[in-house]
């Protein structure tokens, strides 16, 4: 397994701070493939409470395999490592040496939390390579993406790739599953509507909201209609926030694509169990449904 340091550059943020895109700069370019993940490893400072070394019991998703706390000591800090799924493109890395992760604060003691509340510009990480490459599925017209929480990661160094990439592509329909509007980092919103392009559909379900709106040139209105709205106007930008389930997009989704699609979904293990049966029963076959569950 290879490795290299990487630089923290810059984070933004979601507005409740519990979302971050972070951005790395590495010492060593190396090549991926979308939707490939590596393994992070940083020093995170520990809390001293006693003269003594205290073992981490974690059992949460964000829980560290080296989850020693070395308590009592001076520069008390502990090595914590997890894998994360890369939301940048192998472009970006060779031409600016940069890469990308969107992590979702899981816990308030482990790596997501440090790498949304703690890490200051300058701080570094290891970066080892290669995980897994996940697929090389790029050989259908149209594209579905789908994601929740954290899951997004991959499928934004894909829509990237797709989009700004020059990729060839008839159709692209994104779904996104978050809690609330407060939950959505905005540079990465902008990233899925500021294409240009009016074959690209962006839903955004929030499950935590009441309202069903359409963005659409910088403002926000009502959608009053009933089921999906797609092709509501042929804008420069536009995205619709539905207060459903994402399931609930899925089959007008696959009626508007065909099952002439590759489908990228990635989010906790009942969605996307539960998203892959959707799909087969739309007929979509399961060599071109490329899954990830975190």
């Amino acid at each position: 397994m290879h490795s290299t340091h990487a630089t923290h550059i810059h984070s933004h943020h979601s507005p409740n701070h519990q979302v971050a895109l972070v951005t790395f700069q590495v010492e060593e370019v190396f090549d991926f493939a979308e939707w490939q993940f590596v393994m992070i490893e940083a020093e995170m400072p520990v809390q001293r409470s006693s003269d003594s070394l205290h073992i981490s019991q974690q059992t949460s998703s964000d829980a560290d395999s080296n989850a020693i706390h070395l308590e009592g000591g001076q520069n008390t800090r502990r090595t914590i490592k997890k894998p994360y799924s890369i939301a940048s493109t192998s472009r970006q890395m060779q031409e600016s040496k940069q890469i990308s992760f969107v992590v979702k604060k899981a816990s308030e003691d482990g790596m997501s939390h440090y790498l949304t509340q703690i890490i200051q510009p300058g701080n570094q990480i290891t970066v080892k390579w290669p995980v897994w490459h996940y697929t090389d599925s790029l050989t259908h017209p149209n594209y579905l993406l789908i994601s929740t929480g954290s899951g997004l990661s991959p499928n934004v160094g894909l829509f990237d790739h797709l989009v700004y990439g020059w990729w060839t592509y008839n159709h692209i329909i994104n779904i996104y599953g978050e809690r609330t509007h407060a939950d959505i980092v905005p540079e990465i919103f902008d990233l899925f509507t500021q294409h240009g392009q009016d074959n690209i559909d962006n839903f955004f379900h929030l499950s935590r909201e009441q309202d069903a709106t359409i963005f659409s040139n910088n403002s926000v209105v009502p959608w009053q209609g009933e089921g999906v709205p797609f092709g509501v106007g042929v804008w420069a930008t536009w995205a619709v926030f539905l207060p459903w389930r994402i399931q609930s997009s899925i089959p007008a989704a696959i009626q508007k694509l065909g099952t002439n699609t590759s489908c990228f979904l990635c989010g906790k293990p009942e969605m996307v169990d539960e998203v892959r049966q959707i799909l087969m029963e739309l007929w979509l076959e399961w060599e071109d449904i490329t899954f990830e569950k975190y």
